[in-house]
């Protein structure tokens, strides 16, 4: 990345010294940083992390094993996690993850009172464990979606960029579908296993023209939407 930075830094300033009379330099400038820019987001998207699903794992064992303090340390660095996975979301994105992450709160809460109440109500206790599962699940499908509305966005004019945040949002939908249980895994596995139909081996867009791997995804778009108001509450 240094490398790629210095040689469009010393491009930029080069072209600076060798047009100051036609007045080109300002443009050729401008173009180097804004080639420095794409290349910076497109790194950022091809690296998209993937914390969230280590601490959810984590969090769910220490609530198994009946280790409270460390399942709710993990569930807030969970939260941490999917808010710094985010941050390349657009407002409205931002949004419908933070309501993810509110639940998650909640369900720390309920973790916390349950624990000082009796260790057996919270041990025993499979509706919560079920809902933490749950919630596990809807934030990770929440980022899916919206990294798969971000892929469509870019997925005619930069199928590079676009190509990043697919391969994220099916990383996702696999965490969602292994915490699942019954109809919601099921349709949650028929999602995933349609959406990677949409790649081939390689990870390149199946279909040639961008405009209909487009329309492609927007149907995958709506099955991942209906499952959440299906699935969530």
């Amino acid at each position: 990345m240094k490398k790629i930075v210095f040689f469009i830094v010393c491009f930029a300033f080069f072209s600076a010294c060798n047009n100051d009379k036609t007045g080109s330099s300002t443009k050729m400038a401008n173009e180097a940083k804004d080639n420095y820019v794409d290349v910076v987001v497109e790194e950022e998207i091809d690296e998209l992390p993937n914390e969230s699903d280590l601490d959810f794992e984590e969090a769910f064992d220490a609530f198994e094993d009946g280790d409270y303090d460390v399942a709710v340390a993990y569930i807030n660095a969970a939260i941490d996690d999917l808010r710094a996975e985010s941050k390349v979301l657009d407002k409205a994105g931002k949004a419908k993850v933070e309501a993810s992450i509110k639940k998650l709160q909640q369900l720390n809460g309920e973790i916390e009172a349950a624990e000082k109440a009796t260790e057996s109500t919270v041990k025993n206790s499979d509706d919560l464990a079920d809902k933490l599962a749950n919630a596990f699940a809807e934030a990770e499908m929440t980022v899916a979606h919206e990294y798969f509305v971000f892929s469509n966005i870019y997925v005619v004019e930069e199928p590079v960029k676009a190509k990043g945040y697919f391969a994220s949002a099916l990383t996702k939908m696999e965490n969602a579908t292994s915490k699942l249980k019954g109809t919601a895994k099921a349709d949650a596995a028929k999602i995933l296993a349609e959406s990677k139909e949409l790649i081939d081996e390689e990870g390149a867009f199946v279909q040639k023209k961008g405009a209909k791997v487009g329309s492609a995804m927007d149907t995958q778009l709506d099955k991942i939407g209906a499952w959440l108001r299906k699935h969530t509450n």
